[in-house]
Formats: structure tokens, sequence, C-alpha cells
């Protein structure tokens, strides 16, 4: 499985763990998975709670683009709040998700979407994890 579809196939499984099935997303990770939080400097417990609420949440993806043989990255959007989101990147080796990288910020595109408009979109503007 290249890395988009290991991607795509993450996504399934975490919104079937998000909906109330068990969650498998684990099948997907390689022993060691480092899960990453890029933006400002984060306590271990701020970071915690990012990974906590984005698993949490059902997803929807777009924009999937490969990146470099063994990498992918797509934007995304939280499914009850389609105007939150960021990107997702996972690195993998050996048919595993090796690394998860999340860039939490506000979705453009599903922001359009939604219904009612968020406010204006800023480096320095609200963190999506934290739903403000």
């Amino acid at each position: 499985m290249n890395a988009c579809e290991m991607l795509a196939r993450y996504i399934e499984l975490h919104n079937q763990a998000a909906a109330g099935a068990d969650d498998r997303t684990s099948d997907l990770f390689a022993a060691g998975v480092r899960m990453d939080v890029e933006g400002e400097s984060l306590s271990q417990l701020r970071r915690d709670a990012i990974i906590g609420r984005f698993r949490a949440e059902e997803l929807v993806l777009w924009e999937i683009a490969t990146q470099g043989d063994e990498g992918a990255l797509a934007k995304y959007a939280w499914r009850r709040h389609p105007q939150l989101g960021g990107i997702v990147e996972v690195q993998v080796r050996d048919d595993r998700i090796a690394r998860m990288i999340l860039r939490p910020g506000r979705s453009r595109l599903f922001a359009l979407l939604a219904s009612t408009p968020p406010p204006p979109i800023s480096s320095e503007g609200p963190d999506a994890f934290r739903g403000d």
C-alpha cells in the first residue's frame, strides 16, 4: 500500500473508531510510531490534548498528495465542524505508519462550505483544536 492509500485507510479506520466501532487504527502503526503536532511550542499536556481531540472526531480528507516515496499529506476537516481542520501528514515504512504529523489550522475550502462563515483566517488566529 502506498502512502496515499495508507493515509486514506487510516482515515477510514479513524472514522469508524470515532463513530463507536473498535479502534483498529493501531494495526496501521509501526512499533514506536511518532505523532507530532507542528506549530507553536507545545507542552506534552497540550500536545496530548490536541492528539486526543483529533482522534475523537470523524474527519474528511481532500487534496491528498504524495511527498517523496514514503510520505503523503492531505488537508482535513472535521465532519461535524467543517470549518475546522488542518493538514495531516504520514510517513510510511514497511507498510506501516512510522510518523504522523498534525498541522492544526482553519480549513479554507471547507470554511466556504460551512453554514456560518468563520472568522477571518490569520496565522495568529484561533486554534482549531480548542474549538475557538
